[in-house]
């Protein structure tokens, strides 16, 4: 199968790569826009290319749309919005495909008030790069009406596995594995939390969708990890890792940490692991334990 990747040179992206290379069933071409990937293997075919000005065309099996301006590299403003709708566009204008996956963002929701969150919970995105998210949520959804073409959206939590950075959790072991001196701010210690999944389940999850004859045409998943725990727990198995505590204080804020109800991922093939397994699996990748 011929296999188009976007965003290689970021973390999601390089890993689904990296993945996907490793089964040898497929033909990969993998988009970078600045820093060239250097751990791939040579069948890796890859293409140097700004996806809002995207120079490639043709036909593949199945799509992968990882990249995307964010928050951190980036302001967050209209330009990045733009950016990320500008670059689903020419994805759909020029490119032809069987199966696409679209990497969205449970950011979509922003602060709302409920305590879980699924694929009906309504949106409330609150900064531009939520926004350009359900844009493009929106735009696929249009074309899957129009089109035999079957386009699969994950609203990912926190995404985590080796080099993961820019998130709690990923930021948590960071403080631990630098010994950053600085406090860290823990809100509403006893809520639970599963707003996170490793890179390999994403991974999995894709290869058991693109066999899966009881999916629809457009199809939306939120995804995380199973068994939530409370975030006080989280410091617990960062502490026992690294054998050591480091400053932090709780914090009690309106805003309460979201569950999330993946019941509808599960019915077509989706297979969590704990969130504590997730957590422990990222620090025993990324650290060498003294």
């Amino acid at each position: 199968m011929k296999l188009l990747i976007t965003g290689v040179g970021g973390f999601l992206g390089n890993h689904l790569t990296s993945l996907f290379c490793q089964s040898g069933k497929h033909t990969i071409h993998a988009i970078y826009n600045k820093k060239k990937p250097e751990n791939f293997k040579k069948s890796v075919k890859l293409i140097k290319s700004n996806v809002s000005k995207l120079n490639i065309s043709g036909h593949y099996n199945f799509v992968i749309h990882c990249a995307s301006k964010t928050r951190v590299n980036n302001e967050n403003n209209k330009n990045l919005y733009y950016d990320n709708v500008i670059s689903i566009k020419q994805i759909l204008k020029k490119i032809s495909f069987d199966k696409f996956f679209f990497m969205s963002s449970n950011s979509v929701y922003g602060n709302i008030t409920q305590t879980k969150i699924n694929e009906y919970t309504r949106l409330n995105a609150n900064d531009f790069y939520a926004r350009s998210k359900i844009k493009c949520e929106q735009i696929l959804q249009r074309y899957s009406k129009k089109n035999q073409n079957k386009i699969f959206v994950f609203r990912l939590p926190a995404v985590v596995g080796v080099k993961s950075h820019s998130n709690f959790i990923s930021n948590l072991m960071n403080s631990y594995k630098c010994h950053n001196f600085d406090t860290i701010k823990i809100n509403n210690k006893n809520d639970l939390f599963n707003n996170t999944i490793h890179a390999e389940e994403i991974y999995k999850f894709i290869k058991n969708l693109l066999f899966n004859k009881k999916t629809k045409r457009y199809n939306l998943f939120v995804l995380g990890s199973k068994s939530p725990i409370k975030l006080t727990k989280i410091l617990s198995i960062c502490d026992r890792f690294f054998n050591k505590k480091i400053s932090h204080h709780y914090v009690v804020s309106k805003i309460h940490n979201k569950l999330v109800d993946f019941s509808k991922s599960l019915k077509y093939g989706f297979k969590p692991i704990k969130t504590s397994n997730t957590i422990l699996k990222m620090l025993k990748e990324n650290c060498v334990k003294k």
